[in-house]
């Protein structure tokens, strides 16, 4: 699996969060700590196209601000747990990170219309982080999105939202959402 590179300011609370995420999920083998008050460190975080922190690079794609890279690290921790085990639990976060009020509980990490070709026999389905477990399962459903449409879940301060888009124009023929 590809490492991952966070970066992060030291004195910023939500690279604080990232950084006991990763902990908390384990990944302190994969992930890569750039404190961008190092100059190397914030012209890479440049070069990538991001600029503010805390921003998660995963080898292709930069996920920036701290309900993003919250997300990012799960989907990562859920992948690696996969690769590495079915059985395998996460570490759960722990209690004081849980209850601090960061992260939105839940938070989408991949969207599927029900219109896409080629979704097998379980059909359209979403899959969904648990920022304190790490757990991101398939969730069934029969919607159909329109490409650019902002799917959220939860409201107030637990609302988290992914932009749909197919994954045959996330890299050819984008759509304004991803210029």
């Amino acid at each position: 699996m590809p490492g991952l590179e966070l970066f992060h300011r030291v004195s910023e609370p939500d690279s604080a969060e990232a950084r006991r995420r990763v902990l908390a999920l384990g990944l302190e083998g994969r992930v890569a700590f750039r404190n961008v008050e190092f100059p190397s460190h914030r012209d890479a975080l440049a070069a990538r196209g991001g600029g503010d922190t805390p921003a998660l690079w995963d080898g292709a794609r930069l996920h920036a601000g701290a309900a993003a890279v919250l997300a990012a690290l799960a989907a990562a921790a859920a992948e690696e747990r996969g690769a590495a085990t079915r059985s395998a639990p996460l570490r759960p976060a722990p209690a004081a990170l849980a209850d601090a009020g960061g992260a939105p509980r839940l938070v989408p990490t991949s969207l599927h219309s029900a219109d896409e070709p080629d979704l097998g026999p379980r059909g359209a389905y979403d899959r969904v982080a648990d920022t304190r477990s790490g757990a991101a399962p398939a969730r069934p459903h029969d919607r159909t999105y329109r490409i650019c449409e902002e799917v959220c879940l939860g409201e107030g301060a637990d609302r988290a939202c992914m932009t749909y888009v197919p994954f045959a124009r996330r890299f050819r023929g984008r759509p304004a959402c991803l210029r």
